[in-house]
């Protein structure tokens, strides 16, 4: 099933104490979970494949256009480019907050 759409799930211990959270995503088509799932018998990078189009980093909840420039940069995606679906606000704000809270001693799930 693809919806597009993220969830947050907490994850807790038997006592019922919060452990962390972790985004559980549904990609919002096919073609967008073949391109995110992408992978090649050339090349174990995907920034390195010029047939992998889409990157998504499962920390953050982030699509990305690869750019093929030789490094790791890529073009934050607000849509879908085959089915037009919103995709998920990105969580990278949220997670570096979090990293900054006084007292906080655990990095968020990633």
């Amino acid at each position: 099933m693809v919806s597009g759409e993220a969830w947050l799930i907490r994850i807790v211990d038997l006592c019922g104490s919060s452990v962390g959270e972790v985004f559980v995503v549904e990609h919002c088509c096919e073609s967008m979970v073949r391109h995110v799932g992408w992978e090649c018998g050339l090349h174990a990078d995907p920034f390195a494949c010029p047939d992998a189009l889409i990157s998504f980093d499962e920390r953050f909840v982030e699509y990305g256009l690869i750019i093929h420039d030789g490094g790791t940069s890529t073009i934050g995606m607000s849509f879908c480019p085959w089915c037009g679906t919103r995709l998920p606000e990105s969580q990278r704000d949220r997670w570096f907050d979090e990293l900054g809270e006084p007292g906080s001693e655990d990095v968020p799930v990633e």
